[in-house]
């Protein structure tokens, strides 16, 4: 028998099909011609005689082939496989192939998850009123391990710390773009909120991954603005006679807020005179 491709395998769960073949006819190496010896047969079975699992593996004897395939993990294991070889009557001189088959789920066993670019998943300050800030994950997550992609879609979800919803008047989630969305102009909305990216990968729930990150919603017109008149100029103690022509006084520059936050976003200055 030439056993070719008849070795030691690994095949991995969710793989296309892996065939193993015998290409070369089994003969007798003896002065009688082949042909008159008989037909050779072929039997493939576990080593304890045990038949094969046909929901794992196809035996086409005409063609000599055996053929690897599951979806199922359910069915990981070290088959040792046994192809043995007759030649018509001669039972007792069959001749016999002994190689072990290991079925694993590489996505199971050795696979390490992580978020290629977490970078803008960071802890955040978003000022109210603002315009919506953005964060991205703009790559997706992967197996760092020899499996290719076969191991399944990745699923996002975003929660607040311990599954709780967000808060959807803060923040907008699109799981197709992968953007968490943060925009409010309600005061009482400013808080930590403690936010969590979660990935799965198929139906490797049991080893989903997690980006943990802090948003502080801060209205910064309330918080850290210090308010100033910034020309208060003729707005001094003045004294004024009776008779005279009025006395103007004014301040001729825009009050402004002294902060990091646009003076635009805290609102429209009203004055009053008292």
């Amino acid at each position: 028998m030439s056993p070719g491709t008849l070795v030691d395998s690994n095949y991995n769960v969710y793989e296309t099909a892996t065939v193993m073949s015998w290409t070369d006819a089994t003969e007798v190496f003896s002065s009688q011609p082949d042909s008159l010896c008989g037909t050779w047969s072929y039997e493939i079975t576990q080593t304890d005689s045990s038949p094969l699992d046909t929901s794992v593996f196809t035996v086409d004897i005409v063609a000599k082939t055996f053929t690897i395939v599951t979806n199922d993990r359910n069915k990981e294991s070290a088959y040792t496989v046994q192809v043995k070889a007759t030649q018509g009557v001669y039972s007792a001189f069959a001749i016999t192939k002994t190689f072990v088959v290991t079925v694993a789920d590489l996505c199971d066993e050795t696979a390490t998850r992580t978020f290629i670019n977490p970078g803008v998943l960071a802890d955040t300050t978003y000022s109210v009123y603002n315009t919506a800030t953005v964060l991205t994950w703009t790559d997706a997550t992967e197996i760092t391990t020899d499996a290719p992609a076969y191991c399944g879609t990745w699923v996002y979800e975003v929660y607040k710390l311990l599954f709780s919803p967000l808060d959807s008047d803060v923040f907008t989630v699109n799981l197709g773009a992968k953007t968490l969305s943060i925009q409010t102009s309600d005061q009482t909305k400013e808080n930590t909120y403690t936010v969590q990216v979660i990935a799965t990968q198929g139906i490797y729930t049991d080893q989903a991954i997690t980006k943990t990150f802090v948003v502080t919603v801060a209205d910064l017109c309330d918080d850290t603005a210090i308010r100033s008149f910034v020309a208060p100029g003729t707005l001094v103690d003045t004294t004024y006679y009776i008779y005279d022509a009025a006395t103007v006084l004014t301040w001729t520059d825009v009050t402004e807020v002294s902060s990091s936050q646009p003076d635009s976003l805290c609102g429209v200055w009203s004055y009053e005179l008292t």
